[in-house]
């Protein structure tokens, strides 16, 4: 998910350049390759740029009071990207068909209300004393963007929007939309991003001799910032190994037959039944 938003802005920096002037096609293919990397990177994160995406192309239809048919120079770019990433992913595609006929079947059942529930993310995440100050920043310059009309910014806190709603309401269909909790956790790039559009703004709107009031605004937040983060760099109780884990490895290393089977579902965790187990029970090994 990381690596995927990593990729999502500067996929949206190419994809902003699809205008009505020409493009040329090695550009359409770094755009598809960008889109092809969100796919394979992390699949909800893909979700969220087809719905950036989807806004931008609604906002392109509006233009002075009324909508009017996208162009087909424009619908062509947008076919030629698509066909594209489809190329270049088909093949990962063709490869999770394959899988499932491969090894035990795992039931697969839908999430519970806890997967969907912000709870679970921990009163560490919740409250994490800059949350607060960068929803009010990002609100006031969404605000901004709407009174100025510019229709990027409009465009951020649109899609910012949607995707709080659409994951809200799509929470019911298992695995396959981007679901409340990863939404949230994913909200600090739009809140990136409004405010990277507000800076800008103020950078032209300040005269040369005032661009250090932006540098030292910068300057602050990163200080602000690496405050709190150094008291969460030291993180024993969110560790995934404990020393009773290293203990219970080392006896199964001195007691377990070489040939022996032993094996450990890895998608078992607190979200899923017990259930999940049957399969390997069934076929003999110790979980």
């Amino acid at each position: 998910q990381t690596l995927g938003l990593i990729l999502l802005p500067v996929f949206f920096a190419e994809y902003l350049r699809i205008r009505e002037q020409p493009v040329t096609r090695g550009q359409l293919f770094l755009i598809s390759l960008l889109a092809g990397g969100l796919a394979l990177a992390h699949y909800r994160v893909t979700i969220m740029g087809i719905m950036a995406v989807g806004v931008w192309e609604a906002f392109n239809l509006w233009n002075n009071g009324k909508f009017q048919m996208i162009s087909k120079q424009r619908l062509i770019k947008l076919a030629t990207v698509a066909g594209y990433t489809v190329v270049l992913v088909s093949p990962w595609f063709l490869r999770v068909y394959l899988n499932q006929f491969v090894g035990f079947a795992d039931p697969y059942d839908s999430p519970s209300p806890t997967f969907f529930s912000l709870t679970r993310l921990g009163e560490t995440a919740l409250n994490y004393p800059t949350n607060q100050v960068l929803i009010a920043l990002a609100a006031l310059c969404a605000l901004w963007a709407l009174i100025a009309r510019n229709r990027t910014g409009i465009w951020i806190g649109t899609w910012t929007g949607v995707l709080l709603v659409s994951s809200w309401f799509t929470r019911g269909l298992q695995y396959t939309a981007a679901d409340t909790v990863t939404v949230t956790i994913s909200l600090y790039l739009p809140a990136a991003m409004i405010l990277g559009w507000a800076a800008a703004r103020l950078e032209t709107i300040l005269t040369a001799s005032r661009h250090w009031i932006l540098a030292a605004a910068c300057i602050l937040a990163g200080g602000w910032g690496a405050f709190h983060m150094n008291g969460l760099l030291n993180v024993p109780l969110a560790a995934y190994v404990q020393p009773a884990d290293l203990e219970a490895a080392q006896w199964i290393q001195a007691n377990t037959p070489e040939d022996a089977c032993f094996m450990i579902n890895t998608y078992r965790f607190d979200f899923r039944p017990i259930s999940s187990l049957a399969p390997m029970r069934a076929a003999g090994c110790r979980c």
